[in-house]
C-alpha cells in the first residue's frame, strides 16, 4: 500500500515538474496574407493572384515567456504536386511579452488549382507541443493559362509555296 502511494506521488511529482518547464504560450496575434487580415471564422479571399505568384504571410505573435529555437511555419496543403507550398522561418529566440513580426513567402506553384485551401500557421520550439491556427482562403487564380511546352512541326526543316506546315502543340 505504501508502495503505491509513494508511486503515485513520484508520478506526480514528475508531472508537476514537467509542466514547469513547458513551452510558454504563444497567442498569435494576426496573420496578413499580402496585407489582408485573416480571420479564422469565415473564409478569406486572395484575389489578384497568379500561378507562379507569391503570397507573403505576415505572422505577428507575443509569447508569455521566454524560449529558445523557434519557428514559425505556414504551410498550404492539398496541392497535387511534388512542389511543396510552404515556408519556415529560421531559429531565433523569443522574450516574454515581446510582439514579433515574421514573414514568411508561399509560391503559389502551377499546378495549383483555382478553389478552396487551409492555410496552416504553426509555431513550434524544440521540446513542447504546436501552437497553430488554421485559416480559411479562397485563391482566385487565372483561369484560362496555357502553357506551351513542346512545338512539333512538319516537315521540321523547311516549308514550300503551297505546302501545309502542321503543328503539334503540347
Amino acid at each position: 500500500m505504501m508502495k503505491n502511494i509513494f508511486s503515485l506521488l513520484t508520478v506526480f511529482l514528475i508531472g508537476v515538474l514537467m509542466s514547469s518547464v513547458a513551452f510558454a504560450t504563444v497567442a498569435i496575434d494576426s496573420v496578413k496574407v499580402d496585407g489582408t487580415t485573416m480571420t479564422q471564422s469565415s473564409t478569406n479571399m486572395i484575389l489578384g493572384v497568379e500561378r507562379g505568384d507569391e503570397i507573403e504571410v505576415k505572422v505577428t505573435f507575443t509569447p508569455d515567456a521566454d524560449a529558445d529555437d523557434v519557428e514559425i511555419e505556414a504551410v498550404l496543403r492539398g496541392i497535387d504536386s511534388s512542389n511543396k507550398v510552404e515556408d519556415i522561418t529560421d531559429t531565433f529566440d523569443i522574450k516574454n511579452g515581446v510582439s514579433y513580426v515574421k514573414k514568411l513567402h508561399l509560391p503559389l506553384i502551377e499546378k495549383m488549382d483555382q478553389d478552396r485551401y487551409l492555410l496552416r500557421v504553426r509555431v513550434t520550439d524544440r521540446d513542447s507541443a504546436t501552437v497553430e491556427q488554421t485559416y480559411s482562403l479562397e485563391v482566385d487564380t487565372e483561369r484560362h493559362n496555357v502553357e506551351v511546352r513542346d512545338i512539333v512541326l512538319s516537315p521540321n526543316t523547311e516549308v514550300k509555296a503551297g505546302r501545309a506546315l502542321l503543328a503539334s502543340v503540347r
